[in-house]
C-alpha cells in the first residue's frame, strides 16, 4: 500500500511528459567467468548508439547525489576499453567542499610534468589548445580477468584519460570562469568521447543542450525528490532536445522501484546499487581511482555492459 506522503509527493512529481530515451536493460547476459569476456568497443558503440567525438554529460538533480563519482566510473569504463577520454570538471570553484583533483592526489600523479590548470588559462584568456594532462588508465589483464569485461576478446588495451578539474589554487585564487568561458572549456575538449561533469545548478543548463546524452543522476530518496521536483521536471522537459538517461543511485532495500517509476514516470532506469563508503574511503586514502576496486569496478561494469540507448 502506498503511503499518502508519498502519494502527496506523487501530485508533486506526476509530470505529463515522460523520458523519451531511457536505457534498455537486459538482452545478452554478460558471464563472469573470463573465458565469456568478449565485450568489446564494438559493443559499446552498438549498445550505447554514441559515435566517436561524442559529448557525454553527467549531472545531478542536486548536489551529494554520487554524479562525479558516476562520470569518473564511466571514464574508467571507456578506457578499459582502449578509448582516450578526455574528462572536463564543470563547476564554480567557490562552491566546492571537496575536489577531484584532491581525491586523485594529482599533485602527485603529475609531479613531474606538472598538472595544467585549464581553469586558470582560460580565465586569463591564454592558449589551452595542444597541452593535456594525459595518463594511461593502466588496466592490467589480472585486473580485468577478475571482471565481467576484457578488451577485445583477443587483445586488452587500456585507454588514456585528459583530467580537466578544478584545482586547489582556484580556490585559494578566486579563480571563476563565465558562461563564455565555460563554451570555451567544453569546445577544446578532444577525446574518443568526452566526458562533462556538471554541476547541478541550474546555471549550468546552457551546457546541456550541447551533450549527445545527458546522464541524469538522481537519489531515490522521498525527501531529497520533494525538494527537487521543479528540477526534474525541468530535466524531462530537457529531453525533447537532448538523449536523457535516468540514473536512480544508492538503492537499497528500504526503496519502492515501484514508486521510483512512477515518479520518473519510465519503467526502464539505470538503477545502482549502494556502494559500501568503506570502498570509496580507501581509494582516497590509498590515492587510486574508484574503478581500482574490485567491488566498485564489477558492479558498474554489471550495469554499463547491458546498457542499450537505442
Amino acid at each position: 500500500m502506498n503511503s499518502p506522503y508519498f502519494g502527496l509527493r506523487l501530485l508533486i512529481l506526476g509530470f505529463e511528459k515522460g523520458v523519451n530515451m531511457a536505457i534498455r536493460l537486459g538482452g545478452k547476459r554478460i558471464r563472469e567467468d573470463a573465458g565469456a569476456n568478449k565485450y568489446s568497443k564494438v559493443d559499446f558503440e552498438k549498445g550505447f548508439g554514441i559515435k566517436l567525438g561524442s559529448n557525454i554529460g553527467v549531472t545531478g538533480t542536486g548536489r551529494q547525489v554520487g554524479a562525479s563519482l558516476f562520470a569518473v566510473m564511466l571514464t574508467g569504463f571507456l578506457g578499459s576499453l582502449g578509448f582516450d577520454i578526455c574528462y572536463t570538471e564543470c563547476g564554480r570553484p567557490s562552491e566546492k567542499t571537496s575536489l577531484l583533483y584532491d581525491s586523485f592526489a594529482m599533485d602527485q600523479r603529475f609531479s613531474a610534468k606538472g598538472f595544467v590548470d585549464f581553469y586558470d588559462l582560460i580565465s586569463k584568456n591564454e592558449r589551452a589548445i595542444g597541452i593535456s594532462n594525459v595518463e594511461s588508465l593502466a588496466f592490467d589483464e589480472n585486473m580485468l580477468k577478475t571482471d565481467i569485461l576484457v578488451g577485445n576478446g583477443s587483445k586488452l588495451s587500456s585507454g588514456t584519460v585528459d583530467w580537466r578539474l578544478i584545482s586547489p589554487s582556484n580556490i585559494q585564487e578566486g579563480v571563476t570562469l563565465d558562461e563564455k568561458g565555460f563554451v570555451r572549456l567544453q569546445s577544446i575538449a578532444r577525446g574518443d568521447y568526452n566526458i562533462f561533469d556538471i554541476d547541478s545548478s541550474s546555471d549550468f543548463d546552457f551546457m546541456l543542450k550541447d551533450m549527445d546524452v545527458l546522464f541524469v543522476v538522481a537519489s531515490p530518496l522521498p525527501s531529497r525528490m520533494i525538494r527537487e521536483a521543479e528540477r526534474i521536471k525541468e530535466f524531462k522537459l530537457l529531453a525533447d532536445h537532448v538523449k536523457i538517461v535516468w540514473v536512480i543511485n544508492h538503492m537499497n532495500g528500504g526503496v519502492s522501484k515501484r514508486e521510483i517509476k512512477r515518479v520518473f514516470r519510465s519503467d526502464k532506469m539505470l538503477f545502482i546499487d549502494e556502494l559500501g563508503v568503506q570502498n570509496l574511503y580507501a581509494c582516497e586514502y590509498k590515492c587510486t581511482y574508484p574503478w581500482v576496486d574490485e567491488e566498485c569496478r564489477k558492479q558498474f561494469w554489471g550495469i554499463f555492459t547491458k546498457v542499450s540507448l537505442r
